[in-house]
């Protein structure tokens, strides 16, 4: 019965090409956007997943443009445009400045050792506005302008298992040293 019924099948296959392949291309096709429409929702879903308390007040402003002949963009924003929008709008509680460092440019000095580590720079309230779980230290760690924060897996790197508080990491850019007191490290 089954023999029949795939001899049928390819004899229509046979009869009818055109058909069939537009049918499986169309198919194919359809499946691709799917499953191209699923990621894309899944990973905007899952962005602010870990600021679930906070993240229906977090807003990122973004800037598009061209530079030198050369298409830009990114959440780099003038400091003039932050504070009107401060000044204008009342519903802006407060706002952060989140800067990557770049790569290798720099070195992080601990003790006698030297690391090449992403180092991110931020504001003071950036722990008030993005909720972390602290191992050492609390969400005011960044109040004092010579304070660090670290993640856990940094910690582990630089210290062991020790109590990071209090130690001086220096950071040395471009041949100036400057030291850095840790107060805090992150989940």
């Amino acid at each position: 019965m089954f023999r029949n019924y795939l001899t049928i099948a390819i004899r229509h296959f046979w009869a009818n090409k055109s058909y069939v392949i537009a049918n499986v291309v169309g198919l194919a096709v359809a499946i691709t956007v799917c499953i191209m429409a699923y990621y894309h929702l899944a990973y905007n879903f899952q962005f602010n997943e870990m600021y679930k308390e906070s993240a229906k007040n977090i807003y990122r402003i973004d800037t598009y443009g061209i530079i030198d002949g050369v298409k830009r963009e990114g959440a780099t924003v003038s400091y003039p445009l932050v504070k009107s929008l401060m000044a204008e709008s009342p519903e802006i509680k407060q706002r952060i400045r989140y800067i990557l460092g770049d790569y290798g440019t720099s070195k992080l000095k601990v003790g006698d050792k030297y690391y090449k580590d992403y180092i991110i720079y931020t504001d003071s309230g950036f722990f008030q506005v993005f909720k972390h779980e602290f191992l050492y230290g609390n969400e005011t760690a960044l109040n004092d302008k010579s304070g660090i924060v670290l993640s856990d897996v940094d910690y582990k790197k630089y210290f062991g298992n020790k109590n990071p508080l209090g130690q001086i990491i220096s950071l040395i850019y471009k041949g100036k040293k400057k030291d850095f007191v840790v107060r805090g490290v992150i989940k």
